[in-house]
């Protein structure tokens, strides 16, 4: 039976998985494995087996676990020239695939720069693991790679800003560590979760550990509303507006067919946000584009003039509502949030807490049987609509046939930034490349 790193990764690489190695026999549900390797098992259990990152003295030890599995083909590591480089690309790959990768530096300044670049997938809700080397626990001084303090758990608290953080400052506490990673990565609009591995306790070795003690992936059951109080206050609301906008942000996603059902039965605009393009297609009538300080002529058009809005799996951030100016003439607003302090943002709101989804399917529903029909392809508002986005389609195109402008600094012609940015677009679209649009990218949006 398999009782080394080498013999266990063979087991598992032969039968699929370790629930399936330890059903066959092939390897004992309790083993002798150290830290790093349990670090790597765990991660293996809830489906992590991409690492990205740059190797140091501070991770040694979990690189070594990386390359035995590696070998026998369970992970993959890609090694980038900067930390950074490898918070975006983990935070990339689930926003494309769904799929949960770790970030892996050593420590000091290699985790500070993975750290920065956390900033990505804490602002687009995406889950993703970094594993940074730790000074050790015995407190022998401050380490000068890190913070030069006097003052322990420095790290852990910087991390803690950005996301949930844990330390292994106990060896036996990575299960119960790899417990809240996978609620952290895992939830609806998940966070990066800071596993932080002291370089004493990565070689410890865990005797008798139980492998079916590692947590499995997090599975996320779709929260409905069952409250038909609220429904109908929301029902009642749209009823008597006259100017609709939906706002949607990246807890939309996946529900493209409903908003645009809902906005054909109501008559209304739709707004993105500037990382949630690609929910309803741009050339969708009612669409209006982004919206907010950065946003397009027709968005912040449509979020001036709306006198009931719908916010669907969107945050109150400062860019998005213009700094707290817009939705001037708002009378209500219809809020579907999964988080309750995003829920209940606004005032005059009906706040709808759950999953967007099953929730906009019985708005929806709730509307058909109250008789509202608003939907009009006449009607004045959504003539108004259609005037503005022309006006954002032609102010675009005088950019764009004028790429460039003179600068007196460069003393010549440069490219001005809607060129620049429709330039990179058309490239990629030209070879089929994927585009992503970050949180933050609200210029190239606007």
């Amino acid at each position: 039976m398999a009782t080394t790193i080498e013999k266990r990764t063979e087991s598992i690489a032969k039968h699929g998985t370790i629930e399936k190695a330890i059903e066959a026999n092939a390897i004992a549900q309790y083993q002798t494995i150290t830290v790093s390797e349990a670090i790597v098992l765990g991660l293996l259990r809830q489906q992590v087996t991409k690492y990205f990152g740059i190797f140091g003295h501070g991770s040694t030890a979990i690189a070594e676990v990386l390359r035995v599995y590696e070998e026998n083909g369970l992970v993959k590591t890609y090694n980038v020239r900067h930390e950074t480089a490898a918070a975006h690309a983990a935070t990339v790959l689930n926003m494309l695939t769904g799929e949960v990768g770790a970030v892996i530096t050593s420590i000091g300044p290699g985790a500070l720069h993975a750290f920065a670049g956390s900033l990505a997938s804490a602002s687009n809700g995406v889950g993703v693991y970094h594993i940074y080397g730790d000074e050790t626990t015995h407190d022998e001084g401050f380490n000068m790679q890190q913070i030069p303090k006097d003052e322990q758990g420095l790290f852990l608290k910087l991390c803690s800003v950005m996301g949930n953080a844990y330390a292994l400052y106990e060896p036996w506490s990575v299960t119960s560590a790899l417990k809240q990673g996978a609620v952290t990565t895992g939830v609806p609009f998940a966070q990066p979760f800071f596993l932080l591995a002291p370089m004493n306790v990565q070689p410890a070795f865990l005797q008798n550990f139980n492998l079916l003690q590692l947590p499995p992936a997090y599975q996320h059951t779709p929260c409905e509303c069952s409250d038909k109080d609220v429904f109908k206050k929301a029902v009642d609301t749209v009823k008597a507006a006259q100017r609709v906008a939906i706002k949607i942000g990246n807890g939309a996603r996946g529900c493209g067919k409903e908003i645009c059902e809902l906005a054909e039965l109501l008559d209304a605009a739709i707004v993105s946000g500037p990382s949630s393009t690609g929910i309803v297609p741009y050339s969708h009538p009612r669409y209006m584009s982004v919206g907010g300080s950065k946003g397009s002529l027709c968005g912040n058009y449509a979020m001036n003039e709306a006198d009931v809005v719908i916010v669907i799996g969107a945050r109150a951030v400062c860019q998005w509502d213009c700094s707290g100016t817009a939705w001037k003439k708002a009378q209500a607003i219809i809020n579907f949030n999964t988080n309750p302090h995003h829920a209940f943002h606004y005032n005059k709101c009906i706040s709808i807490v759950g999953d967007a989804q099953p929730n906009l399917r019985q708005f929806i529903n709730y509307i058909k049987d109250s008789g509202i029909i608003k939907g009009d392809s006449s009607s004045q508002w959504l003539a108004a609509l259609k005037e503005k986005k022309a006006q954002w389609q032609s102010f675009k195109k005088l950019r764009f046939d004028n790429p460039t402008l003179y600068d007196d600094a460069w003393r010549r012609d440069v490219l001005t930034q809607p060129a620049a940015i429709k330039t990179v677009c058309d490239f990629a679209d030209g070879y089929k490349y994927i585009k992503v649009f970050d949180a933050g990218d609200v210029q190239a949006n606007g």
